[in-house]
């Protein structure tokens, strides 16, 4: 039960301000901690601002709100079991009752960078701080309010920042690097990890300079590296999205500081959804290239050596697309013709081998043309930003998440994209722990876990995921040694080798 006892030992202060915590079974937590001032009225739109101290002991006891977002079948109705304001920074700190000087585990939630919260019980933090970690998870602006670049749009002297999401997170570390130690811990070691837009969130923090000085590591799960876009991409987004709200784009600005929320919300969704069914991989709500906070493409960065120079392990599950295959609008290029789309300006011989691997073949029933989507947005940029991370020097690990529980076998998902999170985290009760897991058995769940959160809070620890004496090799261009996550794992040469082959020399349009 919650200990309402021993309230010196929950009172942190921080830079902004004294937080009381609550602890259970042996593990403390501060819910809704704020890392920056909210980003309403005139900061809308604005690069993070430090939190404004307060007087007085906070009570950290209740998740801080979801950004603005529409339910969403992949984020377990967040938006309609949370609340939603634009006032959404904040984190959630987990730690042992005991902890001093431990590593420190920072998570970002996925998305697609317009729906998720770092608060939701789905990465409640207990199951891995019993390993000997603090973990934060951070909760940022979203959709409309985060991830467009608005810069482009005038009037009345407003100005716009771009890359307010990617701010967000970088003010977040930052945080964690002031505070950590009064939760118990090491501001020297802090790993950041992210699934889905988060982990692309984590290749992109991986090229961002502010970013550089906090971490000592980062873990990228079902990242899509190429999803970054030009300014100019961008501009003729907000264009768009100020001419759908009736406004002309030169003079928008004021009017945009101003609208509702839920206008702003539902407006923005609808453009980007009009572009996605209209160009695979275009993303609206997607970090911007502004020379700035980002300098260049994460992966071009990562080619040229210039990403942070900090230990990666980085992975994908077995089957990203499956999930997305009946979506409302198609995140992912799902048919021939869109992942046609996808390669164009690809050289001749690259579409031909794509085509051969993904035809009808009765011994290959896996392979079909959602398979490629998933294939050319996760798979194979990992294995890129792998390849290019270890070129330049820098420790690198590779897995692929395997495991899918015989509910997720019948019903035709498998190692679906999001599925390693609840064996991750622990969190097995939880309605989509339950879906995904429930009908493995109790070893299955352990075992797995053990393997993830083992090698997770292993690599926060010593910088190397390995752990109980078995050894996870660091990934190469020459051996490119993976480890495969089931029920019984094991380390495989190559294992996406027909696909890797098949998609090089493909390039994207940013």
């Amino acid at each position: 039960m919650t200990t309402p006892t021993s309230t010196e030992s929950l009172t942190v202060r921080t830079t902004g301000g004294a937080v009381r915590g609550v602890e259970r079974d042996g593990i403390r937590r501060w819910l809704g901690v704020p890392y920056a001032e909210p980003p309403v009225g005139e900061l809308r739109w604005r690069a993070p601002r430090r939190v404004r101290p307060w007087e007085g002991v906070r009570p950290a006891v209740a998740p801080g709100p979801a950004g603005p977002q529409r339910p969403h079948p992949y984020t377990g109705g967040i938006a309609r079991r949370f609340p939603q304001s634009e006032d959404c920074l904040y984190v959630t700190v987990t730690s042992p009752t005991d902890a001093d000087g431990l590593p420190v585990l920072v998570f970002v939630h996925g998305g697609a960078y317009r729906s998720g919260s770092g608060g939701t019980p789905d990465y409640d933090g207990g199951a891995l701080a019993r390993l000997g970690v603090v973990l934060v998870t951070v909760s940022y602006r979203l959709g409309v309010f985060g991830s467009m670049d608005l810069r482009v749009l005038g009037g009345d002297g407003v100005t716009f920042d771009a890359n307010c999401t990617l701010r967000d997170q970088i003010a977040a570390l930052g945080w964690v690097a002031e505070n950590v130690a009064g939760f118990g811990g090491d501001p020297a070691r802090i790993t950041v990890f992210g699934e889905s837009s988060g982990g692309n969130s984590v290749t992109t923090l991986l090229a961002a300079p502010s970013a550089r000085p906090v971490l000592a590591g980062a873990i990228a799960q079902s990242a899509h590296p190429m999803t970054a876009h030009s300014p100019e991409n961008k501009a003729e987004h907000a264009r768009m999205l100020a001419r759908r709200l009736g406004l002309d784009p030169a003079h928008a600005g004021r009017a945009m500081r101003v609208m509702p929320v839920s206008r702003l919300r539902t407006v923005a969704e609808e453009v980007d959804d009009a572009v996605t069914r209209e160009s695979p991989l275009v993303a609206v709500m997607s970090p911007t290239i502004d020379g700035d906070v980002l300098p260049e493409h994460p992966l071009a960065a990562a080619r040229a050596g210039r990403t942070a120079p900090v230990p990666l392990v980085i992975g994908t599950n077995h089957d990203e697309a499956s999930l997305f295959k009946h979506a409302r609008t198609p995140i992912l290029p799902n048919t021939r013709e869109r992942v046609e789309r996808l390669v164009a300006g690809t050289d001749p011989e690259a579409w031909q081998r794509i085509r051969r691997l993904y035809a009808d073949d009765a011994d290959r029933p896996r392979r079909d043309w959602v398979a490629a989507g998933g294939d050319g947005v996760f798979h194979v940029p990992s294995i890129d930003m792998a390849e290019a991370h270890a070129a330049a020097g820098n420790p690198t690990w590779m897995y692929r998440f395997d495991h899918a529980s015989p509910l997720m076998r019948l019903v035709g998902l498998g190692a679906a994209h999001g599925t390693e999170l609840p064996y991750l985290f622990g969190t097995f009760r939880t309605p989509l722990g339950r879906i995904v897991a429930g009908t493995d058995t109790p070893a299955t769940r352990r075992r797995i876990h053990e393997v993830l959160a083992g090698s997770w809070t292993a690599f926060a620890r010593d910088g190397v995921p390995s752990h109980r004496g078995w050894t996870w090799p660091r990934y190469t261009a020459q051996d490119r040694e993976t480890l495969c996550i089931d029920r019984v794992s094991h380390v495989e040469r190559d294992p996406d080798r027909a696909v890797r082959e098949a998609w090089s020399g493909v390039h994207y349009e940013f």
